[in-house]
């Protein structure tokens, strides 16, 4: 493997085990503490006193400083490993690099006109081509910042077209808001202004790109993502002054959101290198299974589809046939979801949809000389009477140590013997 690929594996890794920790950590720990509020408010309302009173408002202030941490935390993995991303682009690829010096010429030019010392200096002109490359590099925030604003500079550099990075109209919007209230809550206060308003509004305009503000906006109102007591406004001035929310729902959102943006990005820049959609999709799957919030799995979908349009002359490789399994098995996890909502008491039924590539998937795996993915395959159509054959098909001492906790294997967990028989095929 290329030096070049294996730095691309390892900030890929870092961010979805980042990402997925963090989501982890916010789902464990948020719902413990959401418990302890609950709990104490119910004991105010029954005892009525000052101190029952000072015990619930300072737990409800400390689980809002863990909700902002988290949530500037998570903005600050997303920038951390887009931006690595971008600088390992531009030094492995060279159409990107191309239009990277580009903006690298232009900034040095008004560092020049403005005064100050030029960054091609006699140091600079003597160095080597890779010398001269990590000094271009090292200005890589400066220059970006220079030209264009996030998300435009990334698209940019990656060549994205219009009609991919803005399929979801709500992008341009929805990102500069997790920005901005990031800006707020790090900069300023935790109350919101009227400068997080002036920022939000002059950077998401209406256009071809974007869906009218307004109409997103009172979205977050009716969902309560500007807090429950402005559920009925639909103005943003009336904000002013209000504690800034994150709640559960926003967190997972705006995970993702940034999630989403990062992988378009990585898959434009690196046209499908290692296995970093399969990898994603694998964790999106868990956080599902865990929180029962169909974000996860509806995310897989367009992962999938994004890596397969862009890479369909290498789409029979190892990892693009993980890829294609972890859709199946996302398939199978969300029908369980929607049958767990399903029996819940005076709740409306609802039905899984189909998606176009779950059939040419499924025949791919049934006729694979892999019998594990003939197990995908059965797992997908819930062929429980041939899970034992197939799984006797697997040769012992095969598979990862970490196989007892693939998702493929979720059913085996109320079976004793395939569970035993499971084992015999983990490496000892």
């Amino acid at each position: 493997m290329s030096e070049v690929n294996q730095e691309l594996m390892d900030i890929n890794h870092r961010f979805v085990e980042s990402m997925s920790a963090l989501m982890n950590d916010f789902n464990d720990i948020g719902s413990d503490k959401n418990k302890s509020i609950r709990d104490s408010f119910k004991n105010f309302k029954e005892n009525k006193g000052f101190e029952t009173g000072s015990v619930f408002i300072d737990q409800k202030t400390k689980f809002e400083q863990f909700e902002y941490a988290m949530f500037n935390f998570m903005f600050a993995i997303f920038e951390r490993d887009i931006t690595e991303l971008s600088k390992l682009a531009v030094k492995q690829n060279p159409k990107i690099r191309k239009k990277y010096l580009s903006l690298f010429s232009e900034y040095d030019q008004r560092r020049t006109q403005e005064n100050n010392k030029s960054i091609r200096n006699a140091e600079y002109e003597i160095a080597s081509d890779e010398e001269r490359l990590k000094i271009q590099i090292d200005y890589f925030e400066e220059v970006c910042r220079f030209k264009m604003s996030q998300p435009y500079i990334w698209q940019f550099l990656a060549d994205i077209p219009d009609d991919i990075f803005w399929l979801d109209k709500k992008l341009k919007f929805e990102f500069n808001e997790i920005k901005e209230r990031r800006n707020l809550l790090t900069h300023r206060s935790d109350k919101f202004d009227t400068k997080y308003i002036n920022q939000l509004l002059q950077n998401t305009k209406t256009s071809k790109n974007s869906e009218n503000p307004k109409e997103i906006i009172k979205e977050y109102f009716s969902r309560g993502l500007y807090g429950e007591k402005n559920r009925k406004c639909d103005d943003l001035k009336n904000i002013v002054g209000s504690s800034v929310s994150i709640g559960y729902m926003y967190f997972v959102m705006s995970w993702t959101k940034l999630v989403s943006l990062y992988h378009i990005i990585e898959i434009y820049m690196f046209k499908g290198e290692g296995d970093f959609t399969a990898s994603l999709m694998f964790e999106c799957i868990k956080l599902g299974i865990k929180t029962k919030v169909p974000y996860f799995f509806i995310n897989n979908y367009v992962f999938c589809k994004f890596s397969l349009s862009l890479n369909k002359e290498i789409s029979n490789t190892e990892a693009f046939d993980y890829m294609k399994a972890n859709f199946l098995l996302t398939c199978v996890e969300e029908e369980k979801m929607i049958q767990y909502y399903n029996e819940k008491p005076n709740q409306k039924k609802i039905e899984r949809k189909i998606r176009p590539d779950e059939k040419e998937f499924f025949e791919y795996f049934s006729s694979h000389n892999n019998p594990l993915y003939n197990f995908v395959a059965a797992v997908y159509k819930r062929d429980f009477e041939n899970f034992e054959t197939i799984l006797n098909k697997i040769p012992d001492n095969s598979l990862q140590q970490s196989a007892k906790d693939w998702v493929l294997f979720n059913d085996l967990k109320e079976d004793e013997n395939l569970l035993n028989l499971l084992q015999t095929k983990i490496k000892k």
